[in-house]
């Protein structure tokens, strides 16, 4: 899923208007569309609209044991509302503090400069494609519409012309009796 279709976005509040329970409004902007407990089944999976194309990604996240990891450090009862929050505000991260949080991680763990929180989305299209997952498969998993915006996504995809270059190996090997 992109970004904003995780931790949300802040957009314009009409004028006057306060925040309802369980809303957050920060600075005239009011925080949506980003996941919530309530998108969390029983099962641990997760199903939402995506924000760009209305689509419904799902995501099984007792595949992911860092998620797992993470969602178990949570009191069952706080497990309401917004589920990526700015813990230190209490509240879904404003505009652009997430992405600043997230380079504060990233350099502290080692991840070079070049590589941006949304190489994110790439990074996990071209794993999939270098453990040999089907491209149609792959296009789910981010709820891309069509294959081709999953293509513009895959970062070369080494397994791939890995994979050929052994078929062409084994075919030459095969035709050559060797």
């Amino acid at each position: 899923m992109r970004q904003r279709d995780v931790i949300g976005e802040w957009t314009p509040a009409p004028d006057g208007t306060a925040a309802k329970p369980g809303e957050f409004v920060l600075n005239g902007r009011r925080w949506g569309r980003g996941l919530t407990w309530e998108d969390l089944s029983r099962d641990l999976v997760i199903r939402k609209a995506t924000t760009k194309t209305g689509a419904f990604a799902a995501h099984d996240l007792k595949l992911c044991p860092l998620v797992l990891d993470l969602l178990e450090r949570i009191p069952p009862e706080q497990r309401n509302g917004p589920l990526i929050i700015d813990e230190a505000a209490g509240r879904p991260y404003a505009e652009s503090a997430f992405g600043r949080e997230w380079l504060i991680v990233a350099r502290a763990v080692g991840i070079p400069n070049h590589v941006w929180n949304m190489d994110a989305r790439a990074g996990a299209i071209t794993e999939a494609e270098d453990a040999g997952a089907d491209l149609d498969h792959i296009r789910s998993a981010p709820a891309d519409s069509q294959t081709s915006t999953t293509q513009r996504y895959s970062r070369g995809a080494v397994g791939k012309s890995r994979r050929v270059a052994e078929m062409r190996l084994a075919y030459r090997s095969l035709r050559n009796g060797s």
